[in-house]
């Protein structure tokens, strides 16, 4: 005789919400995130107060360079403040991951700016006062670039091959142009940054390749 067996989940609440906190992390889902909160469960103390510490300051010690966008420690980041760096070529990518990225594989001799905006509504871009912010920060990054190389500005779009980052590609190209037309010429990576993909992600050989064979826009 089979008996009914009432099944309930008898997981303790602390360790559910941290579970659902750390699903929120991009490539966690919910099985990696229970794995990785029985671990935390399972570290000394010390590992814990070492690693609650990190993250409160992880905010508290960071800032954003008021020349490209990107999380940093110092403003100006450390490229921005390179001098020896060609003046001529910028890269503008979505994240601060993705400057990291490039920069890791040295494929890059320029500069970069960080277009951290998330969107919303395709339709909504050029009114929304939080896309106003890096627009702007960016077209006065490119006027003082061309000041200073006195040559033709070549911007280098990193950007993914999803809807939003085109809608967003064609805004902040269009904004360009109106500004700066002459003198700026606008490319962008020519392979590997297929629909739904990351440059995180993308292998270096293949960054590599799309960067050298990058396409006028």
């Amino acid at each position: 005789m089979n008996i009914p067996i009432n099944s309930k989940d008898v997981t303790p609440r602390i360790i559910k919400e941290l579970t659902n906190t750390l699903k929120l992390i991009p490539g966690i889902g919910p099985k990696s995130a229970r794995r990785i909160a029985f671990f935390l469960i399972n570290q000394p103390d010390s590992y814990l107060k070492n690693f609650a510490n990190i993250l409160t300051k992880l905010k508290s010690n960071l800032i954003r360079c008021s020349f490209c966008n990107v999380v940093s420690e110092t403003d100006p980041c450390s490229i921005c403040a390179d001098e020896q760096r060609e003046k001529n070529k910028i890269v503008i990518v979505r994240h601060s991951l993705h400057l990291f990225a490039l920069e890791q594989i040295k494929i890059h001799s320029g500069y970069y700016f960080v277009f951290d905006y998330q969107i919303f509504s395709a339709s909504e871009i050029t009114n929304d006062p939080e896309y106003k912010k890096p627009l702007k920060m960016l077209l006065k990054r490119v006027e003082y670039l061309l000041k200073e190389s006195n040559e033709k500005l070549e911007i280098i779009f990193a950007f993914s091959a999803n809807f939003e980052d085109e809608a967003l590609l064609l805004d902040i190209k269009k904004a360009l142009t109106e500004k700066f037309d002459g003198k700026i010429v606008i490319t962008r990576f020519a392979i590997g940054l297929q629909p739904g993909s990351d440059i995180d992600f993308v292998d270096e050989f293949t960054l590599e390749q799309s960067y050298k064979s990058r396409q006028k826009t």
